[in-house]
């Protein structure tokens, strides 16, 4: 629902963007381990840390192993990041819209037209759980013992 006042003819063009999605998503792992399994041996799978990391070893070297697939793997933390906080962010808007959440998470930038205090809200409570991981890191070690 809150994805109907940003796409425009949302009943025909969101179905048809999650049915491409997931065809290139499968499309896309399929030749990821296609690539693999042709690249490395089946011990060479079985041992491998990281299948894709030894995969680009063997086939580009130990330099570009070491360096592409851990800048990639980044990169692709960063963009679910970003689209995860930008979604949310809508869904907020909307729930405070229907009033669900307090009122002034519906409020719009008077020239932009974004939802700004609903964008704001998920991240500060991103930074406050990634805060909070660093005060439980010792909890575990704790029960041990």
């Amino acid at each position: 629902r809150a994805c109907v006042r940003v796409f425009p003819h949302v009943g025909r063009t969101l179905p048809m963007a999650v049915k491409l999605g997931m065809v290139i998503v499968t499309t896309a792992y399929l030749l990821a381990n296609v690539a693999y399994m042709s690249l490395l041996s089946p011990s060479q799978i079985i041992t491998s840390k990281a299948v894709a990391q030894a995969a680009v070893t063997v086939s580009l070297g130990k330099v570009f192993g070491n360096i592409i697939i851990p800048l990639f793997v980044a990169l692709s933390c960063m963009g679910a990041s970003t689209g995860s906080i930008f979604m949310i962010g809508r869904q907020v808007f909307a729930a405070a819209r229907e009033g669900h959440f307090p009122r002034f998470l519906s409020l719009l930038h008077p020239k932009r037209n974004t939802p700004i205090p609903a964008l704001i809200f998920p991240v500060s409570l991103k930074v406050m759980c990634f805060f909070s991981l660093f005060s439980l890191s010792n909890v575990p070690r704790l029960a041990v013992m």
